[in-house]
């Protein structure tokens, strides 16, 4: 799950997730264990909506400078796209589905600043208008009504507003909210199912409730008012400090409940449940006293502050990063974070009767003979005081209140959130990888796609990993310039050698007799042999002046290939590590690989994919493959296949014609491609039988690619 677009993340009924991943949209079927992604995009998602019924998803991609951005309108249950539009410059901030399915709703970015109705059944644009006039703010978030498809909420920094669409004219027009002095940021907004309150969360950690007041007839338009702004209530702290509000960190994503109870999450890595307080009493008086103390009492709020302790807390959950998304569907809330992570809570509901414990009827109480004293002479007057409820009072009124219970927090899903550097296959096991990144390093399941096993040091980024020959160690290579064998089971740190390299350890590879090979951004390649607990160094040459890129051992384990950004390769002999030849070209090399036959493969910043003759080091062939750098390159064990990957975040696999047994290089064609990163690819890697092939790269997504069969 693409970790930066908020509320990207959306429940279906059916349970299934539906979520931005790169360039693509994301489906997960959880019931039946079924992955899918919707591919229609060229640039990563930044905006996802899902109709209420669930029956369309609606993605929106940012543009190149200049041109426009693109919006996608998919059918859930077809997994099919239905249409499509490019009306907005650059940037897309937010989009949505009206009630009924019958207008898609965008709102443009910065560069932008539209808001824009098409028309599905005729998937054509009706309607675009400014969102913010200059000085109201920058609109950046939008909200459909759940039942009315007309209404259309717009917020942002410093600006509400509502805009109401006339089918009969196809024209949108504003309505002004009034919330006098009160200016917040705004970061989500809901509007509950009966329509009457929008509520926004705000980067303050307080919720503006809004009365929408709903036209009663056409040709009305009353403006929405200004209710209260909610903030937490503080607990009682009896001989501490006078606060007015509870302490909370800034809110990210929000879900208001039937009940009227709202779930919050905040950038502080929480998720909390509210119950909402009256503002006054049927007195008249403030139902939010002060907070106790021990001396004394104290004003709650400030006179032209018209914030109010009107949120109770009814249970935390803590997550442990910013919550990004919220979406709740029946008892079931799942919801994202920051660091890629998908969780589910299950809400425990109470019933409860609020009119048994209360008289229906209609009090009345007369004054007595005794007169007020601003009553005049003669006069006598009643107090009629009458309890609201939302429907008769006489009818008694059941709702589901939420339960003070904290419900459990289930880790559904993980992924990286930082850049991946390296990724590979532990030898003959294919069920299993290893990938390295800023994150630390983990262990995944490719059957599965679980996590089992994380290993995170704080402070340094992890560049390169492999897994030794007896499966019980996993060797990594950090930016701090150490070498660090973990334990393959434990994850604990088995042995760790320091001042490895200068600057960083780039690139780490292991023999099946136990010892390592390392290059580092010093420009050395280095051997290493490993007794338990020690690490020895064997041989180490200095004869690259750029960093080493990559290392790439021969199948025979005789010889290993040095790849450097000074423009050369050096294929060196094993243990003694010496120079076999030099390969020069004008060009970065960023990867290569030894083939079985002896042959050379060397990819770089050209594009191109390099063959050399395995006796002299002669070039054989140039194939061009992409417009832009080649980062990663692999080979099948039958050496009739390559795979490259590069910053353009395509997977191409280089078929090579083999007449006769006897490799023609000039004639090598991409046979096939893959797309699904949004970012450069930094490594990819075939499973040992040649059947899965894994790739990684910036975006932090892991994709596990099926490879097209030999024909």
């Amino acid at each position: 799950m693409t970790r930066k677009v908020v509320d990207g993340l959306h429940l279906q009924k059916d349970s299934s997730l539906v979520y931005p991943l790169g360039v693509g949209v994301g489906v997960w079927d959880r019931a039946g264990g079924r992955h899918a992604i919707l591919h229609g995009h060229t640039r990563p998602v930044v905006a996802l909506a899902v109709s209420r019924s669930g029956k369309l998803i609606v993605s929106a991609q940012d543009g190149d400078p200049g041109c426009q951005a693109r919006v996608v309108v998919w059918r859930y249950e077809e997994r099919q796209e239905c249409g499509s539009h490019e009306v907005h410059r650059e940037e897309v901030a937010a989009v949505g589905v009206s009630a009924g399915e019958e207008y898609v709703a965008s709102l443009g970015g910065l560069s932008d600043g539209f808001l824009v109705l098409w028309h599905i059944p005729t998937t054509t644009p009706i309607c675009s208008v400014q969102a913010a006039e200059p000085g109201m703010g920058v609109a950046s978030l939008l909200c459909m009504a759940p039942h009315t498809p007309t209404l259309i909420l717009v917020g942002g920094q410093r600006i509400l507003r509502a805009w109401s669409l006339n089918p009969a004219t196809n024209r949108l027009t504003p309505t002004s909210i009034s919330l006098g002095l009160t200016e917040r940021n705004y970061t989500c907004m809901r509007v509950d199912e009966a329509e009457e309150f929008l509520f926004a969360a705000t980067t303050t950690g307080d919720v503006v409730k809004v009365r929408l007041n709903k036209p009663p007839a056409p040709g009305c338009h009353p403006s929405p008012v200004l209710v209260s702004v909610m903030a937490p209530r503080p607990a009682p702290s009896p001989g501490g400090p006078r606060l007015t509000r509870a302490p909370t960190p800034g809110l990210q994503a929000m879900a208001v409940l039937p009940n009227g109870d709202l779930l919050v999450g905040d950038v502080g890595g929480y998720v909390r449940a509210y119950r909402q307080l009256q503002d006054v009493t049927e007195e008249g008086r403030p139902a939010c006293p002060a907070p106790p103390r021990a001396h004394g009492t104290v004003k709650y709020t400030h006179p032209k502050d018209p914030t109010r302790p009107l949120l109770q807390q009814v249970w935390a959950v803590e997550v442990g990063a910013a919550v990004t998304s919220l979406s709740v569907a029946g008892e079931e809330v799942v919801l994202g974070t920051v660091s890629s992570d998908i969780y589910q809570l299950k809400l425990f509901f109470q019933h409860q009767d609020f009119n048994q414990s209360r008289s229906n009827k209609t009090r009345v109480e007369f004054q007595g003979q005794m007169r007020n004293p601003k009553e005049k002479r003669g006069t006598r007057e009643r107090n009629v005081s009458q309890r609201k409820h939302s429907n008769s009072t006489h009818a008694l009124h059941k709702t589901l209140k939420l339960d003070s219970v904290t419900p459990e927090l289930h880790l559904l899903s993980t992924c990286h959130s930082e850049p991946i550097n390296d990724v590979t296959f532990p030898r003959d096991v294919d069920q299993l990888v290893v990938c390295g990144g800023m994150g630390g390093v983990r262990v995944w399941n490719v059957a599965s796609l679980q996590e089992l096993l994380r290993v995170e040091l704080t402070g340094i980024v992890c560049y390169c990993c492999c897994v030794s020959p007896s499966l019980h160690t996993i060797i990594t290579g950090w930016s701090d310039g150490r070498l660090r064998g973990l334990g393959a089971e434990s994850g604990r740190v088995v042995w760790v050698m320091d001042d490895a390299h200068h600057a960083g350890v780039n690139t780490v590879c292991v023999l099946k007799s136990g010892k390592l090979v390392s290059g580092g951004r010093d420009g050395r390649v280095r051997v290493w042999a490993v007794d338990g607990r020690r690490v020895l160094m064997e041989a180490s040459q200095k004869e690259h002046r750029g960093e080493v890129t990559h290392l790439a051992l021969a199948p025979t384990e005789t010889r290993v290939l040095s790849c450097s950004g000074d423009g050369s390769c050096i294929l060196w002999s094993l243990p003694e590590l010496e120079r076999v030849y030099r390969l020069t070209a004008h060009t970065v090399f960023l990867g290569g690989q030894v083939l079985g036959s002896g042959e050379v493969v060397t990819v770089g910043s050209d594009g191109s994919v390099m063959v050399w003759d395995r006796h002299d080091g002669v070039l054989l062939a140039d194939l061009p493959a992409s417009n832009r750098p080649i980062t990663t390159v692999t080979a099948s064990k039958d050496d009739a296949t390559l795979v490259t990957a590069g910053e353009d975040a395509t997977i191409r696999v280089v078929k090579i014609i083999c007449p006769r047994q006897v490799w023609n290089w000039s004639k090598g064609r991409v046979t096939h491609e893959g797309h699904g990163h949004s970012g450069s690819v930094a490594k990819v890697d075939l499973s040992s039988d040649g059947k899965v092939l894994a790739s990684v790269g910036e975006d932090g997504g892991i994709f596990f690619w099926k490879m097209p069969e030999r024909r």
